[in-house]
């Protein structure tokens, strides 16, 4: 599976999947699998801020996950099943 490095540009395009991360579990996957708790900013993520004020997480305005851009941010790991 792709894997990210300690200084990862991470950038995924609009995909079905990305709208249906409302919930956020895809995106705590993608903490969960990349060292979410050693990241450079971290801000809002796995807190009750909705999904799209979490840093790094962009939506349309109708809050629908349209990308994610954690770009520098200092993670590791695998990226994780559910946005491959």
């Amino acid at each position: 599976s792709p894997s990210v490095s300690q200084q990862p540009t991470v950038s995924i395009q609009p995909t079905t999947t990305l709208y249906q991360m409302q919930g956020g579990s895809t995106l705590v996957a993608l903490y969960d699998a990349t060292n979410g708790d050693e990241w450079n900013d971290r801000s809002n993520w796995l807190s009750d801020a909705p999904v799209c004020d979490w840093n790094g997480i962009w939506c349309n305005n109708d809050d629908d996950v349209i990308g994610i851009d954690l770009d520098e941010n200092n993670l590791e790991g695998s990226i994780p099943s559910e946005l491959e």
